[in-house]
């Protein structure tokens, strides 16, 4: 057997900066506003509540903090889970699709 440790950063200053919107959603965009400068490296994944990865059709940026996630119609109603990874930090928002 082979194990490998796995860690998450939870920061609660960066939890509080990051919004996600509108939640709940009833389309096929939400809008994520990161407290980002020029160089700062993030991502975002949107897994369904059993860890499946959602597809995310495309990532459009409005400015230089805010982007709209694009999903593909792979998207139901139901929760999801936000994974942003910003630096070092790593952030779960929850969404609900309706």
């Amino acid at each position: 057997f082979t194990f490998e440790m796995v860690t998450t950063v939870e920061n609660s200053t960066t939890n509080k900066l990051i919004q996600v919107y509108p939640n709940p959603a009833s389309g096929k965009a939400i809008h994520v506003k990161l407290p980002v400068s020029g160089h700062d490296q993030f991502s975002i994944n949107i897994t369904d509540v059993n860890g499946r990865s959602v597809s995310i059709k495309n990532t459009v940026f409005l400015e230089e903090n805010e982007a709209r996630v694009e999903l593909t119609d792979q998207v139901h109603s139901g929760a999801y889970i936000m994974i942003i990874k910003l630096n070092k930090a790593v952030v779960h928002k929850m969404i609900l699709f309706r």
